[in-house]
């Protein structure tokens, strides 16, 4: 289990916690939209390149990481984002 603290004073993070954020990050920024995992950033949820900086610039801040621009290019889905952000909280509790 992976654990962060930025996040409601150490809340276990798992897919579900992560994509739940996520969603609502895209939510708030977006409006009252349709969202799954395999929702496509751009062709489904219509994110522009200042939605998406808005999205990306609050994730970073709310789970107090930071995504390399190689990692950003290569998020299609919010699947990917999710996995990302694992992957980089993962990292840094290594």
């Amino acid at each position: 289990m992976l654990f962060i603290n930025g996040i409601e004073g150490g809340e276990i993070m798992d897919y579900h916690n992560v994509y739940q954020t996520v969603t609502e990050i895209i939510i708030k920024i977006m409006g009252d939209i349709k969202i799954t995992k395999d929702s496509h950033l751009i062709n489904d949820l219509e994110l522009s390149s200042l939605d998406a900086f808005e999205v990306l610039d609050e994730i970073e801040t709310n789970f107090s990481i930071h995504i390399p621009e190689k990692l950003i290019l290569q998020m299609v889905t919010v699947d990917d984002i999710c996995n990302a952000v694992l992957n980089i909280i993962e990292q840094k509790q290594q």
